[in-house]
């Protein structure tokens, strides 16, 4: 009371395997919590944890699967918003095959590891994270993203 918060809010990150099933399935929240989705993992391009987590959670792993995830996410835990921290070389480009149903349909359902199927791939850009399953869901959702620029991670390893 004293700092005169009305609440504090609480990061969950859904591509972390320790924090997933919380994300699914969370707690009661004290009415002072509210919760958002971290999507890091996702935006840093940290395939195998996605793919892990994926797989944990019985979604195929493609855009398809990470946006059937999200959305089961989103249901469950009611964030008020989505996050990311993207990396330093973010940039965002109209996705592949943005003006073709069919491309954009087989690009939901590409394999998300590089050598699964007929060996190496193309993996998503952020364009195609963004337009293809963040994007969607929030405006669906009816929620904001917030998108924290240039992220470097490693640099000082001691901390």
């Amino acid at each position: 009371r004293l700092a005169r918060l009305r609440y504090v809010v609480t990061s969950h990150d859904v591509f972390d395997a320790q924090e997933t099933s919380s994300c699914l399935s969370p707690p009661a929240a004290a009415h002072r919590y509210r919760g958002m989705l971290a999507l890091d993992k996702l935006f840093e391009g940290d395939w195998s944890a996605v793919c892990q987590v994926l797989t944990q959670v019985g979604e195929p792993r493609t855009l398809r699967g990470v946006a059937q995830l999200l959305g089961r996410c989103v249901a469950a835990l009611q964030p008020m918003f989505l996050t990311a921290a993207t990396p330093h070389d973010f940039d965002y480009a109209a996705p592949t095959g943005a003006d073709d149903g069919s491309s954009r349909e087989r690009l939901l359902d590409a394999p998300l590891d590089p050598f699964e199927g007929d060996g190496p791939r193309t993996l998503p850009s952020h364009g195609d994270l963004l337009d293809l399953v963040v994007l969607p869901l929030c405006k669906k959702a009816k929620l904001p993203l917030s998108l924290r620029m240039g992220t470097r991670r490693g640099l000082c390893p001691a901390l």
